[in-house]
């Protein structure tokens, strides 16, 4: 039975800047030690995650199992980083996650920023309806300001 995750998903621009970062120090050449201790310092969202991927790969752990054990890759994304550490190509993976993410993340955007629109007009009328009958009805203005308090 699979596992499920108990950590608080990741933002996609969180992860598409993660795994553009990757790619550039997997093709630098840069250990997968040192690289996690170089972006811890520079995304503060995932730095506590990632601080602890750092001892994972310290204690032996594949990049893989060290991800998915402290919640920044989903099974999907293990399997997938864990594949291409075993085939080499783990530039190339991390490249194209990171466009997949940024893409995911400007899609939200994009469905956020036409909504806001919809969502002002309804507010609108639901404020604005009532209006024109307060106005208009003369029974309704005599009981709110001439009604006696007692």
């Amino acid at each position: 039975m699979a596992q499920l995750s108990t950590h608080k998903t990741l933002r996609p621009q969180s992860l598409a800047t993660l795994f553009l970062q990757l790619s550039q120090m997997e093709t630098a050449g840069i250990p997968a030690t040192t690289a996690v201790t170089l972006v811890t310092k520079t995304d503060t969202e995932l730095s506590k995650r990632l601080v602890r991927m750092q001892h994972f790969l310290n204690a032996g752990s594949s990049i893989a199992d060290a991800g998915y054990k402290v919640g920044i890759f989903t099974t999907t994304l293990r399997a997938m980083i864990s594949a291409a550490e075993n085939s080499g190509k783990l530039s190339t993976v991390y490249k194209q996650l990171a466009s997949y993410y940024e893409a995911k993340f400007n899609r939200i955007k994009k469905i956020k920023s036409r909504l806001y629109l919809p969502a002002l007009t309804l507010l609108l009328a639901l404020f604005i309806k009532p209006i024109p009958l307060l106005v208009n009805s003369e029974n309704c203005i005599r009981t709110i300001f001439y009604t006696p308090i007692i």
